[in-house]
């Protein structure tokens, strides 16, 4: 059986995480195979939506598989792994729509934190319950502090505060609540791929630059996105 499903159709990339029986946890193989998804999608479609077979979106990081780890290189490479996937969902040139509809914990969370935008259902529910099993959350803290800030992240973490779509929605962990979340991400991406591609391209750019980047590069980058879209736009008028 396939780790993921995926699928284009008219520009709308479908990814699916495929391991309902492990409620999605993160194994090396799945994370590998939703990288390479992404990053097909960021070739070949203008959005991508993402959603979990079963009743979770992920329950996190595979336990079973991390237990089985015992040398530095082996944490390492898994570290890597997984915060190479944040980092493709962050970085991604084409914007995410996470579709939550049930559990998304831990790592999973995280999934949804760095990506784009995310739409939950009535049964989501989001949260990060390591600390008081002992286990340090660390690969999750740059993508919640990048959406709800320090002092909030701080608060979910160390509290393992559960979270109900509603309270997700508040923080701005989830974009969007829809009683019908699947329809609510195919009309949104739809939506998002009737935008003139290159358009949504430099949004998205631009939008993700003026969060990281300093503000001087971001003010100069959106100033020469801004020059050069007045002069194509007189160029096609002439």
């Amino acid at each position: 059986m396939s780790l993921v499903t995926f699928a284009i159709t008219d520009g709308i990339a479908r990814l699916t995480l495929n391991r309902p029986d492990k409620r999605n946890a993160l194994n090396a193989e799945l994370m590998d195979a939703i990288v390479a998804s992404l990053r097909e999608a960021e070739a070949r479609a203008r959005v991508v939506t993402i959603s979990g077979q079963g009743p979770a979106f992920s329950a996190g990081a595979d336990l079973k598989a991390v237990g089985a780890m015992t040398t530095e290189a082996e944490f390492r490479a898994h570290a890597d792994r997984m915060g190479g996937l944040f980092a493709t969902l962050s970085d991604l040139a084409i914007p995410s729509i996470s579709v939550v509809t049930g559990p998304a914990l831990g790592a999973g969370c995280g999934m949804v934190c760095a990506g784009t935008l995310a739409i939950a259902g009535p049964g989501a529910r989001f949260g990060f319950p390591e600390l008081s099993k002992g286990v340090l959350p660390a690969l999750v803290v740059p993508p919640l502090v990048a959406v709800i800030g320090e002092r909030r992240a701080f608060h979910v973490l160390c509290t393992e505060t559960p979270l109900t779509a509603a309270d997700a929605f508040d923080l701005g962990i989830v974009t969007q609540l829809s009683d019908t979340p699947e329809d609510a991400a195919e009309a949104l991406a739809r939506q998002l791929a009737d935008l003139p591609p290159a358009r949504l391209q430099q949004i998205r750019r631009l939008v993700r630059a003026s969060a990281t980047a300093p503000a001087a590069e971001a003010r100069q980058l959106a100033t020469e996105a801004n020059v050069a879209d007045r002069l194509e736009r007189n160029a096609t008028q002439d």
